[in-house]
């Protein structure tokens, strides 16, 4: 099956089944200049942490549509031995197949976090 956006639809850089939903609204809200952008993450944030213009983030609006999977998002770890520790930590707290699908996304992910303590 051929990969097609969606041309005269609102969201012509996503398919037509992300026109609606979290996906789109990812997008807008991180649509933007660096400052504008930076300052709506920080604002989610801003208790316990802060987003500069100089940090990097994915998808970045509409222009990079792609989603990180963040122990292969050179571009927003370029240092190659923590991502690769990001990687074995990530890859080493996961189960198998079987026990991810019985896990709820949020609950998987909650359940990885408390695994094992994050390499940085």
């Amino acid at each position: 099956m051929i990969d097609q956006k969606a041309p005269g639809l609102p969201f012509p850089k996503l398919k037509k089944n992300q026109q609606t939903g979290s996906k789109p609204r990812c997008h807008l809200f991180i649509s933007g200049t660096k400052d504008e952008v930076a300052s709506r993450l920080t604002a989610l944030i801003e208790s316990w942490g802060e987003v500069l213009p100089t940090d990097a983030w994915m998808p970045d609006g509409f222009t990079q549509c792609e989603e990180a999977e963040l122990y292969k998002a050179k571009r927003i770890i370029p240092d190659l031995k923590l991502l690769n520790s990001l990687k074995n930590w990530w890859t080493g707290c996961s189960g198998g197949a079987n026990e991810n699908a019985q896990l709820g996304h949020r609950e998987y992910l909650h359940h990885r976090w408390k695994a094992r303590a994050p390499p940085y």
